[in-house]
């Protein structure tokens, strides 16, 4: 690696914080306009056109560079607003584009646009395949994923040519990059979007004998020990996250990583910490400090459950309403734009007796998940798989095996072996992946590929991009509203909704039941059935762990929009999903014949059924949402 390219990359959310992180060393910027990035909730911060266009000026006088956050996740018309922005953007002279959205990329094809395209963070990109896909795409950067081990991180760029940015300091979440979703989920305001409430940072227990603690609060990333190893690993731009922070926090931080940096280009071997620097950074730190994932699974270091240093953040635990039984069905509106049909019906299970349950009870598609969760259900192997791939051939049902959401590059041996296994003989009809690397396995070995609700998939021409590059069906966003629900389906793309199952809110690394003292003391305790969280309401956020001991964190309800099928089915859904894989063969068999009851009686014009709106609540007496949807 060509040391002199080594990057120390300052955010700023205002004009004197530019100016400041300049000062203090940085070698290019990044910030966000006052629209389309994820940083919106204080008005003061963000950067008009006219000081965008200034900022270029002033940093190419430097020669240092600026990148622009397009990092949200947009609806259709959004969109659409974003091609004359992109463009002034590429005129004005700005470095590259941050991106996490695949619609930038089909509107920067569109455009036929030169200016550089970098993954944002929020795509999770943690895998090798991965990296390869966004070179495909055009793609000159990849922000890797914060969940990356440093083995994972050099594998990765032995494997690529593009630039490879990683996060050095600053706020961390506990969850997965791009897999939170318990604020949507809560609240109706996206994580993704940059309008996370921060449920990670309230109090929870896990039973209501034990205290109340931060059993979710990051403490904040600090990887300043660490930039030799981070060179050497293919680390070439080391960024500082804190748009919304003051000038005199970022020039303390960008002074002392800009030292280290200068001192290792000059003699990387002979490069050793600077102790009194980083008892400055202890000094002035807001939270205490975790390298994270950097050297394997978080452990105590990563969370402060005491909360000592937690920051006052205004939202608190909101009591959730579950839905409440009506007899009468959903009043008619102006919404009859299609009369069409649901054309599918797809059922995910978790056993060989539930897929035969699905089978009978009037699935089309059958989903198996390869997520392999260690609680209360059976495991699927390759004999209960050829079984139940014998059942659907024989009713004419299709069987998709669906990949896990997280893929890093330490599992992607295991998705290669998958692959392989499969290609032999192609025995099932297609695979449903959640992350753009095995997107790229499967598709190269040929396979009929979907995209699935990991992908975050929240426009038309984002589906179109990831249609263009092997994808069929795709799953729409779990985050979705109505309103960029409606506009999405006019995409000629076969899109896929999810209309009943738990709500995975959140996946981490870290060990909630254990408090991340896993290795040293692991009671199992996660397998009990009704271990969860529990907030100062009393609801339960329920924790189910896969075979990875990664953990994932459930809203206290399931969705159900068996209310709302109507309604979905005039605006041009012609394909839902029950996510089935954690019910059991009573449960899946009924709620799917419940739900196939329904979609005949719409394709046929019949009026639909209160006795079996009611059996739903009956099935699922823990409680139901259409959030965020509806």
């Amino acid at each position: 690696m060509d040391l002199n390219k080594i990057e120390l990359l300052a955010p700023a959310g205002k004009w004197d914080v530019l100016e400041q992180v300049i000062d203090s060393g940085a070698d290019a910027v990044y910030l966000g306009g006052k629209v389309f990035n994820m940083r919106m909730l204080k008005p003061e911060y963000n950067f008009s056109d006219r000081e965008i266009k200034d900022a270029v000026h002033l940093l190419h006088d430097k020669n240092k560079k600026l990148y622009i956050t397009v990092n949200n996740l947009y609806n259709d018309q959004e969109i659409s607003q974003l091609k004359d922005y992109i463009t002034w953007l590429e005129q004005v002279g700005a470095d590259g584009l941050i991106v996490q959205d695949m619609g930038i990329v089909h509107i920067h094809q569109e455009l036929g646009a030169k200016i550089p395209l970098h993954a944002s963070v929020q795509m999770g990109i943690g895998n090798a395949a991965a990296v390869t896909y966004l070179e495909e795409l055009g793609f000159s950067r990849a922000i890797l994923s914060k969940n990356l081990t440093i083995d994972e991180i050099r594998e990765i760029h032995n494997n690529t040519d593009l630039e490879i940015e990683f996060f050095a300091h600053g706020d961390l979440c506990i969850s997965h990059t791009g897999q939170c979703y318990l604020s949507s989920f809560i609240s109706g305001n996206s994580a993704n979007k940059g309008r996370c409430i921060k449920p990670c940072r309230w109090q929870y227990a896990l039973s209501e004998n034990e205290p109340f603690k931060y059993l979710l609060a990051s403490n904040d990333l600090c990887l300043y020990p660490y930039l030799d190893q981070l060179i050497k690993a293919g680390v070439i731009s080391f960024k500082i996250e804190g748009r919304m922070r003051e000038k005199e926090y970022l020039a303390h931080l960008i002074s002392i990583y800009r030292r280290a940096i200068d001192l290792i280009k000059d003699d990387i071997k002979g490069y050793s910490m600077d102790q009194g620097q980083m008892d400055k950074l202890n000094k002035g730190r807001i939270r205490d400090f975790t390298p994270g994932s950097l050297f394997g699974i978080p452990v105590k270091d990563a969370v402060d459950t005491r909360g000592e240093r937690e920051p006052f953040f205004i939202s608190e635990p909101a009591i959730l309403q579950p839905m409440v039984f009506t007899d009468q069905p959903l009043p008619q509106i102006e919404e009859n734009i299609c009369k069409g049909q649901i054309k599918e019906l797809t059922v995910k299970t978790g056993s060989l007796k539930s897929a035969v349950a699905a089978i009978n009870s009037g699935a089309d598609n059958l989903i198996i998940g390869l997520d392999h969760f260690r609680q209360g259900q059976e495991k699927w192997d390759r004999e209960s798989i050829k079984e139940a791939l014998a059942a659907g051939r024989k009713a004419g049902v299709q069987l998709w095996l669906e990949t896990p959401h997280i893929v890093t590059q330490n599992d992607l041996n295991a998705m290669i072996k998958l692959a392989d296994d499969y290609q032999s003989n192609k025995n099932v009809d297609g695979i449903i992946i959640n992350d753009y690397g095995s997107l790229k396995i499967f598709r190269d070995l040929g396979y009929q590929v979907s995209g699935g609700p990991g992908l975050n998939i929240t426009n038309g021409a984002s589906a179109l991009t990831s249609a263009n590059n092997g994808l069929g069906r795709i799953t729409a966003s779990p985050e979705l509203d109505y309103e960029s629900l409606k506009t999405m389906l006019i995409s000629p793309v076969e899109i896929e909704l999810i209309i009943q199952g738990p709500l995975c809110g959140m996946i981490t690394d870290y060990c909630l039941t254990s408090q991340g003292s896993f290795h040293d003391n692991c009671s199992a305790q996660c397998l009990e059935s009704s271990i969860g969280l529990l907030d100062k309401w009393g609801q339960i956020y329920k924790i189910r762990t896969d075979s990875h001991c990664r953990n994932y964190l459930y809203h206290p309800y399931d969705l159900c929009l068996y209310y709302y099928l109507e309604l979905l089915k005039n605006v041009g859904l012609q394909y839902v999903r029950i996510d089935g894989q954690f019910y059991n063969e009573h449960q899946v068999a009924e709620i799917t014949a419940i739900y196939r009851r329904a979609i005949d009686r719409l394709n046929h014009n019949e009026k639909w059924s209160a006795d079996d709106y009611r059996s739903l609540f009956t099935l699922l007496p823990q409680g139901l949402t259409s959030m965020p949807l509806m």
